[in-house]
């Protein structure tokens, strides 16, 4: 079937000269949302822990830049440490089938540097990575029977989002770039249902392992190793250890016709991509209604998001949530950490936060109505171009009901946010980490990457005050 020699053919032989200019500025957004929300992740503390694992990882080299941090460190520890920072909100961006952008970015970026690749060099890896990616992680998709019995595997097949990139701008040759994708197809984490039964925030923590093991491979395969670069098209080879389907049509689908990087869903809010329609309804709500948050006697919301055993986003806890991942999740405790607190910050999952009495009294207060369905119900419409209607309800003790419904979260492809809105979200996501006048400079650096040389100048930036 040959797809792992076209999929390797495809990263190895796409220029930037062949991404439309539409590309380009999604390439420059996804980097600027993700370093944003990965700034704002160094205020949590499984975020400082990540860059004190990264720096205790060992590795003299000085090659790569720890985003908000002095010292300069390895690739490898780089990627592990902004790539686990990229996700430890869940503020990046979605696609069909995870997060590519917290692989992607973190991983194409200490790539870049190591390599002193261009700066187009390094936005034509990000393509490529989510092209590729995106791919291969819609032809292993399970069944709705394996989802429910093992889970869903987005952090498995997060491990392309990273080797990709990585080996665009690591490799010289079409033959390494198919065997590091080998490597990283037998690299792959296991599907693991007890992440997400548990809300562990290892969660977290395996975006950046597989960006960590995207420039592993790229290293392994630079070494001569032989004998994966078909692991792609066996059908005893990558997909039966992820899936129990494979729908091989996907791998190489519209492949360097149609740009799949456009199907992404920037994050307005540092939430699961399935609370993010409620935040914005409440968030209308409001700013345009006037009352007090003792005044709530009810909230309500639709869909009922409970079909799936593990995967309900309306978890309730009266003593207080277990985890970030469990807070993140859980659309009862978002409202209620946004109404008392509107601006988005990593306050909202401090370890006082989840257990705080007047979030929890208030988040006993929201319950769902409507049809129930589940994520992977919701993310076949997503794949469609669509996304599931949601709506809520504030009753009020004076007797005001006040409603709101929307068919698109903001920042969905056809509810995009602009240039101009996802800059002011990197604003507040990086206010803790630096200066209003630094957080400007970094602004302009990333949005004009397509005209600048190399990372050095984005990278020194980035480094703190």
């Amino acid at each position: 079937m040959n797809y792992s020699h076209q999929l390797a053919a495809y990263t190895h032989d796409l220029r930037f000269a062949d991404l439309p200019p539409e590309i380009v500025e999604q390439a420059k957004l996804l980097t600027l949302h993700v370093i944003g929300v990965s700034l704002a992740g160094r205020q949590t503390r499984q975020g400082r822990d990540a860059i004190r694992l990264a720096l205790g990882m060992g590795g003299e080299s000085a090659e790569a830049t720890l985003w908000g941090e002095r010292q300069r460190v390895s690739a490898v520890q780089a990627a592990f440490a902004n790539g686990t920072l990229a996700d430890v909100l869940d503020w990046e961006d979605c696609s069909w089938t995870g997060h590519p952008s917290a692989g992607a970015i973190p991983a194409a970026f200490a790539a870049a540097e190591r390599a002193n690749a261009s700066c187009r060099d390094y936005l034509t890896a990000i393509v490529a990575g989510y092209e590729v990616y995106q791919r291969i992680a819609m032809a292993v998709q399970p069944s709705h029977d394996m989802y429910v019995k093992c889970g869903w595997g987005l952090t498995s097949w997060q491990i392309f989002a990273a080797a990709v990139p990585a080996a665009k701008l690591l490799l010289e040759t079409e033959q390494q770039l198919r065997q590091s994708i080998g490597i990283a197809a037998v690299m792959t984490p296991i599907v693991n249902r007890k992440i997400q039964l548990d809300r562990s925030d290892m969660y977290h923590y395996q975006h950046g392992l597989t960006s960590r093991d995207g420039i592993v491979a790229a290293d392994i395969a630079r070494s001569g190793i032989a004998g994966l670069e078909n692991v792609l098209d066996d059908p005893h080879g990558y997909w039966v250890n992820i899936s129990d389907q494979c729908d091989w049509d996907w791998m190489t689908r519209d492949l360097g016709k149609r740009f799949l990087i456009q199907e992404t869903l920037f994050k307005r809010w540092p939430v699961n991509m399935w609370v993010q329609q409620f935040l914005d309804l409440a968030d209308d709500i409001r700013r345009t209604e006037r009352f007090a948050i003792d005044q709530i006697e009810s909230i309500v919301v639709s869909p009922n998001f409970q079909k799936t055993a593990g995967a309900s986003r309306m978890i309730k806890r009266p003593d207080g949530y277990l985890s970030t991942t469990d807070a993140q999740f859980s659309i009862p405790f978002c409202i209620a950490k946004y109404l008392l607190d509107p601006v988005p910050s990593a306050d909202w999952f401090r370890a006082e936060s989840l257990k705080d009495p007047a979030t929890l009294a208030l988040a006993a207060k929201v319950d769902a109505t409507g049809e129930m369905t589940s994520p992977l119900e919701a993310f076949a419409l997503f794949q469609r171009g669509e996304y599931v209607r949601a709506g809520i309800k504030i009753s009020l003790r004076d007797g005001r009901t006040i409603e709101r419904h929307t068919p698109f979260p903001k920042g969905h492809p056809r509810n995009r946010m602009s240039e101009q809105e996802l800059a002011d979200i990197f604003r507040v996501a990086a206010a803790k980490s630096f200066s209003a006048q630094r957080i400007e400079q970094i602004i302009a650096a990333v949005l004009g990457l397509d005209q600048a040389d190399t990372l050095r100048e984005l990278s020194a930036l980035l480094r703190a005050e």
